[in-house]
């Protein structure tokens, strides 16, 4: 009965259960469940192609995983996608940025700036599913925090900024939250050089106080209008 039939959501449930088990087999019972629908999908059962989230859960399941080999497997997989046919989103670019950000590689932050790149390059051409947002820019922070060089911490600084700014003087399309501020503080403190990192750390609480402030003052201008 078609009415019945297993779905992709059906499918990403399953893929979803398996991701969040204790299972110690759990990854391996997961991608047999994507296997089973990029097969089904390719004799012919073309409503069960797999679909972004079948994807990205399986990435963020990788995201969370001690296993460095798992960080390839994630790459593959969102290789995997182009190959067939899926279009990525931002839930995509997303877990693989994760992948990357607590993979302690020593390139993980360029790897991290380069797929937010991508999607900004992406989002200018017009795929508005690729458009990044604050989640996309953290897990740059993130990564940039991991990693006690201290170009890293720099990068973060520049990144908060840009973050900070109106697009129109140049900024991002997108506000810093809590934990923009929380991260780029973090990699700030790891800062290598000692004398630096607590000062650079404070002077990035005050600019979250004062942006704190400034958001305060808006919204009470718009609520006494």
């Amino acid at each position: 009965d078609p009415s019945i039939a297993p779905s992709p959501i059906s499918y990403n449930t399953l893929v979803n259960a398996w991701c969040k088990s204790p299972d110690p087999d759990s990854t391996a019972k997961a991608e047999a469940v994507l296997e089973e629908m990029v097969t089904k999908w390719m004799e012919g059962k073309e409503d069960l192609k797999p679909d972004a989230v079948t994807f990205s859960t399986l990435m963020d399941s990788y995201a969370r995983s001690s296993d460095p080999s798992t960080t390839s497997r994630a790459q593959e997989l969102f290789d995997m996608m182009e190959e067939l046919g899926v279009h990525r989103n931002v839930y995509a670019y997303s877990a693989i940025q994760n992948v990357y950000a607590r993979s302690n590689m020593a390139d993980a932050p360029e790897r991290t700036v380069d797929i937010l790149q991508t999607m900004i390059k992406l989002d200018k051409e017009g795929d508005f599913l690729a458009k990044p947002n604050v989640i996309n820019y953290n897990a740059v922070l993130n990564a940039l925090s991991r990693t006690n060089r201290e170009d890293c911490c720099e990068k973060a600084e520049q990144l908060l900024f840009k973050m900070e700014l109106p697009v129109e003087e140049g900024g991002y399309d997108v506000e810093p939250d809590r934990l923009s501020y929380s991260l780029a503080t973090l990699a700030a403190a790891r800062s290598p050089s000692i004398s630096k990192a607590a000062d650079r750390s404070e002077a990035i609480l005050k600019r979250m106080e004062a942006r704190a402030e400034q958001e305060h003052k808006r919204r009470e201008a718009i609520s006494s209008a």
